[in-house]
């Protein structure tokens, strides 16, 4: 949570200590699988993900989000921050959402011993979610500009991991995503569609002033034409009507202007 950097165990529940630079004592706790509190152990081990330990090194949004979907499906997310906490940590709830579901360890990665820690602790790990050292595209080297962008990086490339492997597909996106340009994009006919009463239609034969009665009352500027089957065998839309307008248009029938 934001401020000082602490240790929450069974959460929720009580503060156990602020957190400290990492030592092998504390090291071996974090080295041992992750056991969930009771009413929460059978739930979590039927999880996907479950018995999975992952090593989350992201900060910013993208690939601390992307950890914590892993976090969400049982993996065992181990957060490694800095000794004195993640600078984001001062994002408030944001920064709560994005590193849900995991356990959080201060290393100080710039010692040699911090650094060996480290790497024990990659040893008992499925996977470490970690990028390179690069100076940010910043002139002054501070605001996160490259590192924003790789972050986001790896968290597009566990999505589209997690996409592929659960078989998602662009009929899901529609479903969970109905709303927006995307949603609109991936909606079918049917969505947008009108029928029963709704549809304007007239039977062959009928006169052309009831027929314009019925494209008025229903609004679509169009009325269908249907055989005695009661299928569509024609259409007259209000361009027809101006391209045949002339005295006896209404006491035409409608068999010959659709």
């Amino acid at each position: 949570m934001p401020g000082v950097l602490a240790r929450l165990e069974a959460t929720p529940g009580s503060v156990r200590g602020f957190m400290r630079e990492a030592t092998p004592e504390r090291l071996t706790a974090f080295a041992a699988p992750r056991a969930p509190s009771p009413p929460a152990a059978a739930e979590r081990r039927a999880l996907p993900l479950a018995g999975v330990r992952v090593l989350d090194l992201g900060t910013v949004v993208a690939g601390a989000y992307a950890a914590a979907i892993l976090a969400n499906f049982g993996a065992d997310v181990v957060k490694v921050e800095p000794a004195e906490g993640d600078p984001f940590r001062s994002g408030g709830p944001g920064f709560i959402n994005y590193n849900r579901g995991k356990r959080g360890l201060g290393v100080n990665l710039k010692t040699p011993a911090g650094h060996e820690l480290f790497l024990d602790l990659a040893k008992t790990a499925d996977v470490v979610l970690t990028l390179p050292q690069a100076r940010e595209a910043c002139p002054h080297n501070l605001a996160p500009t490259t590192s924003a962008l790789m972050q986001l990086a790896l968290g597009d490339a566990l999505a589209i991991a997690l996409l592929e492997s659960r078989g998602f597909t662009a009929v899901d996106f529609g479903l969970l995503h109905p709303g927006g340009k995307l949603g609109t994009l991936l909606k079918g006919v049917r969505e947008f569609m009108h029928t029963g009463e709704a549809v304007p239609l007239a039977p062959l034969g009928t006169g052309m002033s009831d027929a314009i009665l019925v494209m008025s009352a229903k609004g679509f500027g169009c009325v269908g034409i249907t055989n005695a089957s009661g299928l569509l065998v024609g259409i007259i839309t209000d361009g027809d009507l101006r391209r045949h307008m002339r005295n006896n248009l209404l006491d035409a029938r409608v068999d010959e202007v659709m």
